[in-house]
Order: structure tokens, then C-alpha cells, then sequence
């Protein structure tokens, strides 16, 4: 029950340190554009993805967040993290599946979620990572903000 509760309030929160780099870069583009130059959007996008897992556990201490949200926030999309808690392996399982069905920023349609070491150490099969993926594909169609970019 307390995992669940912990990804039930994680989830949302997973990706708080993109939100926080948002506003930083919005603010660093204001400042440059003052003095007639610009942020390529390639360096931004490759800051948002390099660095904000570190700054979303950050922000989420600063605000006596509990140390399972913390990990979820850093570590979601880290690729030499050890695997010890389930809410952790559920949320990357997850977000590769979004990545996968190109939910979200990136999209890596090569990616096989089986192959991830979160579902065997989840001990998800694959008709559990089936059934993920159409739920997801569900929760899409059924809300067209959120239909996959192309790519």
C-alpha cells in the first residue's frame, strides 16, 4: 500500500527539475535577448535532459520531500542506477513506455521494454508490458493534448 501511495504522488512529480530548468532558461533567455543574442534550443534541450533529474531530487529536499520522491525525481532516467525499490522500477518502466510510444519530449520506438532491467526486476512479462503500453496508448486517444509527436 505505501508503494503505491508513493507512485501515485511521485508520478506527477517525476520530471519537476524539466519545470524548474523551464523557468531558469526562460530567465536566462530574457537576459539574452537584452543583449541581442540567443540560447540555441539544442543546448537547452540537452541541459533539460542531462540535469534535470539532479535538480528535480534537489528541489524536491528543499521542499522536505520524502526520500522516495527525491530518487523517483533524480534517478527516473539515470542509466546506472541500482534498482531497490519497486516505486523506482515501476516509474522508469513507465516512463520508457511513454518514450517508447512517443509521449512526451523523446521518442525511441526502438526501445524494448522487456529489455529494460526494471520489468525483470519487476518480474513484468510481456503480456503485463502489453497491456501497459495499450493502456497507455488508451489514455492518449482518449485525451488528444496528448497524442504522440511523430518521430
Amino acid at each position: 500500500k505505501d508503494d503505491v501511495m508513493s507512485i501515485y504522488a511521485s508520478s506527477p512529480m517525476h520530471d519537476v527539475g524539466k519545470l524548474l530548468l523551464l523557468r531558469v532558461l526562460d530567465e536566462i533567455r530574457t537576459q539574452m535577448l537584452e543583449h541581442e543574442t540567443e540560447l540555441p534550443p539544442s543546448l537547452a534541450d540537452e541541459l533539460i535532459e542531462a540535469t534535470h533529474g539532479e535538480h528535480g531530487g534537489g528541489l524536491l529536499a528543499r521542499w522536505n520531500m520524502p526520500q522516495v520522491y527525491r530518487q523517483i525525481a533524480r534517478d527516473h532516467d539515470r542509466d546506472d542506477v541500482e534498482l531497490n525499490e519497486a516505486p523506482l522500477a515501476i516509474v522508469r518502466l513507465a516512463n520508457g513506455a511513454c518514450r517508447k510510444l512517443g509521449i512526451g519530449p523523446r521518442r525511441d520506438s526502438r526501445l524494448v521494454l522487456a529489455a529494460m532491467d526494471d520489468a525483470a526486476w519487476l518480474g513484468a512479462d510481456d503480456v503485463l508490458l502489453a497491456e501497459l503500453e495499450i493502456f497507455l496508448e488508451d489514455s492518449v486517444l482518449a485525451e488528444p493534448a496528448l497524442t504522440p509527436r511523430s518521430g
